[in-house]
């Protein structure tokens, strides 16, 4: 009945009203380890692969759902962001009610974590070119998901028995590659702004040469004027949007002041985390902007042959958000999105 009366409220006001929920920040360290491509430098060159281990601290946000529900509790939604960008995606600090899918989440009774990847906002900065690769940042969010289900990751968050891993973007890259390494460990996955490249699509490999990222100490001296030139920024923000009218200027201001980074590391090798997941069986929930053009073909009549890369699957289902562009957490439609993505998160038994 609850859930009920929260989906009426969004249809009706098109937001969540601003209820109070309890949140908290804190930073574990995670140890992980693995199978990084060698020799990666600035010309996004690299061949061969070498073994890379460590011990790195990870920032994390756990917001706790604003009523206790029997049907929920035992359910946690892991949420992890895309490449220049931090556990703040989740967690907009401007008109939350509209912004904040965090929120969103404890008021349909959900608790959530989200993370820094390594690389990324709060977290540990190690060599951008050899360590901050997609297969060690599978590597942590899959040891991430292990402590949270034996409940070691810290001592004030609670072990759950059900996960629901939310990716966007990179977030959705590494989501993937969870369910091709570990495909047990999660229960159900959301893939937000993401899809597999095809031959209509074909993956494009961001560089510094072509002018897609900009060397992040250079462009920031002032936030990033220490970091090695591996960390990058994407200064042309207007690439993850729609046209005039389909967000908040504000919010695209706020974007533009607060965009973080992304590792050559991490961008030479998303590849890595796009192959077909043989042997995950739960059900998952595609989210994709209409004018996404990176994930999108026309019309999306690509989002439906996603399938194929998920053959054991319990289910696949699929959403087009419409007037919508990449970061679907920040387009005047967000509150639409969250609801489809909660409402289908608590049918499939979550």
């Amino acid at each position: 009945m609850f859930s009920l009366l929260f989906v009426a409220l969004v249809a009706l006001t098109g937001r969540v009203l601003a209820l109070s929920f309890s949140c908290s920040e804190f930073t574990s360290k995670i140890d992980a380890q693995a199978t990084n491509v060698a020799h990666i430098t600035l010309n996004f060159t690299g061949s061969g692969t070498v073994r890379v281990a460590g011990s790195w601290d990870i920032a994390f946000r756990f917001c706790q759902p604003l009523l206790t529900k029997l049907d929920t509790s035992s359910t946690l939604q892991v949420l992890g962001s895309g490449a220049t960008y931090t556990k703040e995606y989740w967690h907009l600090s401007y008109k939350p009610e509209d912004y904040d899918y965090q929120r969103h989440a404890a008021v349909a009774g959900y608790s959530t974590l989200a993370f820094d990847l390594l690389g990324a906002g709060a977290s540990a900065k190690p060599d951008p070119f050899c360590v901050v690769q997609i297969p060690m940042n599978v590597a942590i969010a899959t040891e991430i998901v292990k402590r949270v289900r034996g409940g070691t990751l810290t001592k004030a968050l609670p072990a759950f028995s059900k996960i629901v891993y939310v990716g966007h973007s990179m977030g959705s890259v590494i989501l993937n590659g969870i369910m091709v390494g570990s495909p047990s460990l999660i229960d159900a996955a959301v893939l937000t702004g993401y899809a597999h490249p095809s031959t209509d699509m074909p993956v494009h490999v961001p560089t510094v040469a072509d002018g897609d990222i900009q060397i992040a100490a250079t462009t920031f001296p002032r936030r990033f004027g220490s970091l090695d030139p591996g960390y990058t920024v994407i200064e042309n923000r207007a690439l993850f949007y729609g046209p005039n009218g389909t967000f908040d200027p504000k919010v695209f201001e706020l974007d533009v002041a607060t965009q973080d980074l992304v590792s050559v590391g991490d961008a030479d090798t998303l590849n890595v985390g796009e192959r077909l997941a043989a042997d995950f069986t739960g059900p998952i929930l595609s989210v994709e902007g209409d004018l996404d053009a990176g994930n999108c073909t026309p019309n999306c009549s690509n989002i439906p042959e996603e399938a194929a890369f998920y053959p054991r699957a319990a289910s696949f289902d699929y959403v087009i958000i419409p007037n919508t562009g990449h970061v679907l957490n920040l387009h005047l439609t967000a509150p639409k999105t969250f609801a489809i993505i909660l409402e289908w998160i608590k049918s499939q038994g979550f």
